[in-house]
């Protein structure tokens, strides 16, 4: 990432590392979101966008950079993020300019400075990934894998929010596949939510299911065609576990951003998490040289208890 480009006139589809096709990073929103941050006071607001942001656990800095066509916000971050039931908690931002108010500290994850385990059903080469909701998982070499404590997720235009939006989508311990063509997108995006309000994984599944149409609706408001698959039930680790594949058309293209997106949701149970767990993998489809659909089952295959 690089620093602070000069002030545009914020940030996801809505938005992954955020952007607004799956993969990229960088959540949902509605009357009364409390807020992901306060940008420092000398930044003006970023141009409306539904593109991916990253809210990243930076120790006293604010980072912007423009990816998926919008701006990704790097924030001073604990485990706060929006869950399905569409609750929220701040994060506070950290200052970079002279005068700014210091930032509210905030809990650490218990994955902070931890290293993801590979397990028997690591592939070699793959990187292990760590969340700070008890599942880890591993992607591909080729990958970029964010800190624990980083933040990403889509947003979407709402007067209530910062600068006018409203995350659709947050998670953490994420990882993306980098968009060769256009470096500040990714082709596909993995992380593990905020767990759900509710322990029952098949209203959970359902429940993300209704963040789809939201997460690619273009920021000219194109709204793609969206097609569930039936619920998928299995096991991981011995605990239930149930996954629903989104089929996505119709998304409003452009030279970095594909026409279409498998977004995978995965909803089970962890040992002293709250709720339900998810897990995401939003993958761009439709452009030469796409990942396979089979990809997201072998991701899938790699998730696991952390120990």
């Amino acid at each position: 990432m690089t620093g602070p480009p000069p002030p545009p006139p914020p940030w996801p589809p809505g938005g992954q590392y955020p952007s607004q096709h799956p993969g990229q990073y960088p959540g949902w929103g509605g009357p009364g979101w409390s807020g992901y941050g306060e940008a420092p006071p000398t930044h003006q607001p970023p141009k409306p966008n539904k593109t991916p942001w990253i809210l990243a656990a930076l120790a006293g800095v604010v980072i912007i950079a423009l990816v998926a066509g919008g701006l990704v916000w790097k924030f001073t971050s604990g485990d706060d993020d929006t869950d399905a039931a569409g609750t929220t908690t701040s994060a506070s931002a950290a200052p970079d300019t002279p005068g700014a108010q210091a930032p509210t500290t905030t809990a650490k994850p218990a994955c902070e400075g931890r290293v993801a385990a590979r397990t028997p059903d690591t592939p070699p080469q793959w990187i292990p990934v760590e969340s700070p909701r008890g599942l880890n998982y591993a992607v591909p070499p080729d990958w970029t894998v964010n800190s624990c404590t980083s933040l990403v997720g889509w947003e979407k235009p709402c007067p209530e929010g910062p600068f006018g939006f409203c995350p659709v989508r947050s998670m953490s311990g994420s990882a993306m596949l980098p968009n060769k063509q256009c470096p500040d997108h990714a082709r596909v995006l993995t992380g593990v939510p905020g767990a759900s309000k509710t322990d029952d994984i098949d209203e959970a599944v359902q429940l993300e299911s209704q963040l789809v149409d939201d997460i690619f609706t273009s920021k000219n408001g194109v709204v793609p065609q969206v097609s569930l698959s039936d619920p998928r039930e299995f096991t991981i680790d011995g605990q239930p576990a149930v996954q629903i594949v989104a089929t996505v058309t119709g998304i409003e293209a452009d030279d970095c951003v594909a026409p279409e997106a498998l977004h995978s949701m995965v909803a089970t149970k962890v040992d002293g998490q709250p709720g339900s767990v998810m897990f995401i993998v939003s993958m761009e489809q439709g452009f030469p040289g796409a990942p396979s659909p089979s990809l997201i089952d072998e991701i899938l295959d790699t998730v696991h208890h952390a120990n």
